[in-house]
């Protein structure tokens, strides 16, 4: 997982997670130079509330976004 989500993305890009995701990509994202935000697992209200948050990071670095 380190060597995809590392050529997926770059520094620029905003990952929106859930706090449950398997180890692999916790560690992958771990290593991630952006930002990212992680919710309660299943928690769809604070999802919401990350999205919104990981967009207008996303933006104003000219970056994308993975939820």
């Amino acid at each position: 997982m380190i060597s995809i989500i590392d050529t997926l993305l770059n520094r620029h890009d905003v990952v929106v997670y859930d706090s449950e995701a398997h180890a692999c990509i916790i560690d992958g994202l771990r290593l991630h130079m952006g930002k990212r935000f992680v919710y309660p697992h299943n928690d769809m209200d604070k999802f919401g509330k990350e999205i919104e948050k990981a967009v207008k990071l996303a933006e104003e670095s000219k970056g994308g976004f993975w939820r």
